[in-house]
């Protein structure tokens, strides 16, 4: 399996740029600065070095205990969506060598993980986890927006229909659990 970038500044004629042949099968990919961050399966995490995309290159890889289906990278931090064992917390500041930081055991098999300001949504097998993470610096969330986020977080875990839908500046999401299996 394997790795492309792709040039798209003419979206209806993209231009193949580079490619990465990978151990293990690409299922998500989130993009920071010079670095791809894949989840790859059983591989785990892979971070390539995208810098120069014509000669891509394995910058590190990190194992995890099941499956990695899904990254959300933010910061100096990457969430990595883990099947049966979670959600992983790896911290990405040197990409040559990330350093597990946290794991988080979901109650179902987690399929998913997205980054939405301070919280990190995990969507697992039958439930919907939210997760809180402290940001601080430039990218910290307003203390309205935490008073927010903190409500919202709460309303979506006792809601009945276990969905739905705001607006944040600039963008409007829909949360929704998924169903149990």
């Amino acid at each position: 399996m394997g790795f492309q970038i792709l040039d798209v500044r003419n979206s209806t004629a993209p231009v193949k740029v580079g490619s990465l042949r990978l151990r293990g099968e690409p299922y998500n990919v989130a993009v920071q600065g010079n670095h791809a961050h894949i989840a790859s399966g059983p591989e785990g995490l892979v971070i390539v070095d995208i810098s120069q995309p014509e000669k891509s290159k394995v910058a590190s890889t990190f194992p995890v205990e099941d499956f990695g289906n899904a990254v959300a990278v933010s910061g100096s931090s990457a969430h990595i969506s883990d099947g049966k064992a979670g959600v992983t917390k790896v911290n990405i500041s040197n990409p040559a060598a990330p350093k597990l930081e946290a794991v988080f055991d979901t109650p179902g098999e987690s399929q998913g993980v997205v980054h939405c300001v301070s919280l990190i949504i995990v969507p697992d097998s039958d439930s919907l986890i939210i997760l809180k993470q402290r940001i601080e610096g430039p990218e910290a969330p307003s203390p309205e927006e935490e008073r927010v986020l903190g409500r919202i977080a709460a309303m979506i875990s006792a809601l009945p229909q276990r969905q739905m839908s705001f607006k944040l500046p600039g963008r409007v999401l829909l949360l929704r659990a998924s169903a149990a299996r």
